[in-house]
């Protein structure tokens, strides 16, 4: 009988949390449809946003990972994060052969977005700041006609050049291509700010990501297309991604070459106000050596000049 007791206070405690769960989720339901027919939401809007509630009440999976995440010791937040994206980091074709203290690092940068259905995670033309990684769900590639041109999937990630601060080019750090949520879809976002954080301590690693960033940008012919004259290689460089000391270093090089700058600057000043000295000299010189004969001239030429005008009657 006490056995029995036991899984009957069980099961009732499971069926009242259920419930408490189902009331909660009824309840908030109640008050957005209140509060958008307050505000004169419309009808479209407003069953995107309970399909959304929705699915966050029958999955919970953003709300529940942060909050897990949240209250672990950083130690274990980080060998749990590893577990979880570690290999959906290494598939991405510019992080391969990383360092794997450096993929530990950026493994603990991202995060979890959800999107609904037809949300646009980007725009073709729009800056690149962040690059996704599909956890579950199915995103578009669509052309600038909006016409289907691929389909990623599971652990297919887009945008990988975004996380690198390219420069050179009308079109460097600009999206090549729309991206579309088909359905729900939860993606794992690396932010620029975030990956260019880690990847200015390890130069080492930032010079490889920078020779295969321009690899991949001769590979997509879609992408130079769109810069004039080509792909450059001295125009295109990772920038943003030096530590401390390598910032010091390149900031006391400036400072040097703008140094023998106004330097060669001014010893050519200095050369052609001597120049200029010399000449202002040998006309002063010649001036007193001809004065006489200068004064003379004039003199002789006024005389002509009221010799020749005709006298009055």
């Amino acid at each position: 009988m006490l056995i029995f007791a036991v899984i009957v206070g069980s099961v009732g405690n499971v069926v009242a949390t259920m419930n408490k769960d189902k009331t909660e989720f009824q309840n908030l339901m109640d008050g957005l449809k209140f509060y958008m027919d307050y505000r004169h939401v419309q009808p479209v809007v407003q069953k995107r946003v309970k399909d959304v509630v929705a699915y966050n009440q029958k999955y919970g999976m953003i709300k529940d990972e942060a909050n897990i995440m949240a209250g672990l010791p950083q130690r274990l937040k980080g060998e749990l994060a590893v577990h979880l994206h570690m290999e959906n980091l290494k598939r991405v074709k510019l992080l391969r052969d990383c360092d794997p203290s450096l993929l530990y690092e950026l493994v603990l940068k991202m995060e979890m977005q959800m999107f609904a259905p037809n949300d646009m995670l980007c725009r073709k033309g729009e800056l690149a700041r962040e690059m996704f990684i599909v956890k579950r769900g199915t995103l578009e590639l669509l052309s600038e006609t909006g016409k289907v041109v691929n389909q990623l999937k599971e652990g297919a990630s887009f945008g990988e050049l975004a996380i690198l601060k390219i420069s050179g080019g009308k079109s460097a750090n600009r999206r090549s291509r729309s991206l579309r949520s088909v359905g729900y879809s939860d993606v794992y976002v690396l932010k620029r700010e975030d990956a260019l954080a880690v990847i200015q301590d390890y130069p080492d690693q930032r010079n490889k990501l920078i020779e295969k960033a321009k690899q991949m940008i001769r590979l997509q012919t879609d992408m130079f297309q769109e810069f004039e004259g080509g792909f450059d290689e001295d125009l295109h460089e990772i920038s943003g991604t030096q530590n401390t000391d390598e910032t010091l270093v390149t900031l006391s090089k400036s400072i040097s070459s703008i140094e023998e700058e106004i330097s060669n600057m001014y010893q050519e000043f200095l050369q052609n106000s001597t120049e200029m000295k010399q000449r202002v000299t040998q006309l002063e010189k010649m001036y007193f050596r001809n004065h006489r004969r200068i004064r003379q001239y004039n003199a002789q030429r006024m005389a002509n000049q009221l010799t020749s005008q005709p006298r009055s009657p």
